[in-house]
């Protein structure tokens, strides 16, 4: 038999922020430049956002005609196994970011949030939901990524007077403009 190791990545915009990539598409004040980047650099820091943040968003999309969107960026292997006919006899898939999380190394809500929506999608047909939260809960330390944990309210200021999650922020300001 053979075996194929593939590298690959995909990028999705959240669903949390489908609603600012469609804002930018429709936006208001003429045609907007979209330039979408991952936040993948980040994932060992704590998501915190502060209103000057938010304040820039919207500058830069007045007065330079863009705006940026986080995207998110899943990266992973695939190890394939062919038989002597070119048959796939197994496929075997691992994400970077769940080695990252179980070491420890996420400590960004946003990009856990982004590894979870990615799961969600590739769950098997014929599985329930509920086996396959179980089943990746068991697998990826979901929970040591502050924020993450159920009584965890996002929009909740931190100690310092920081947003934790910019998407409510976000969305009140489009309700006002």
């Amino acid at each position: 038999s053979n075996e194929i190791l593939v590298q690959w990545s995909c990028e999705f915009v959240p669903a949390k922020l489908v609603w600012l990539y469609d804002l930018g598409l429709n936006w208001p004040l003429g045609t907007l430049e979209i330039t979408k980047y991952d936040i993948l650099d980040r994932a060992g820091e704590t998501s915190t956002f502060s209103w000057k943040v938010l304040a820039q968003v919207f500058k830069r999309a007045v007065v330079e005609k863009e705006m940026r969107i986080p995207v998110a960026k899943i990266e992973g292997t695939s190890a394939l196994t062919l038989d002597d006919n070119g048959k796939l006899k197994r496929h075997v898939e691992s994400l970077a970011l769940i080695g990252m999380v179980n070491a420890g190394r996420v400590r960004n809500k946003r990009v856990m949030r982004d590894v979870l929506e990615y799961l969600d999608v590739r769950k098997p047909p014929g599985m329930s939901l509920e086996d396959w939260d179980i089943q990746v809960e068991s697998k990826v330390d979901i929970y040591s990524v502050p924020g993450m944990r159920q009584l965890d309210v996002d929009g909740m200021e931190d100690q310092n007077g920081n947003i934790e999650d910019v998407t409510a922020v976000l969305g009140f300001m489009t309700l006002v403009l």
